[in-house]
């Protein structure tokens, strides 16, 4: 048990011990593709705030994901708005002018 103490506060966070929990695999190969962490996030910023906040559409909840050759492209709707942003990945891709993964994020308000 940890015991987290402030000026006004009191937490008690119960623990349990590692090995009680299974072991977190290892991934295997190559990533297919690469982008730098600050432009990753940068390029979310510019899309989440039009993704939808009401649960009903799941698919308009996020934001869209895709590889496009050697570039990222995310792209946010609720609908009415519409917001994308492109972006350069460090490494990978995929060859050419040809779609690469595609992948929904999840968005949080």
């Amino acid at each position: 048990m940890v015991h987290v103490k402030g000026q006004d506060s009191f937490f008690k966070i119960y623990t349990q011990p590692v090995d009680s929990f299974p072991p977190i695999p290892s991934f295997e190969g190559k990533p297919e593709f690469e982008i730098a962490g600050g432009q990753l996030r940068q390029l979310i910023g510019q899309t989440v705030f039009a993704a939808a906040r009401e649960a009903s559409r799941y698919a308009f909840n996020g934001i869209l994901m895709a590889i496009k050759g050697k570039r990222s492209q995310l792209v946010g709707t609720d609908g009415r708005r519409l917001a994308e942003a492109l972006g350069d990945l460090t490494s990978g891709g995929s060859k050419g002018d040809k779609d690469g993964p595609r992948a929904i994020i999840p968005s949080r308000h």
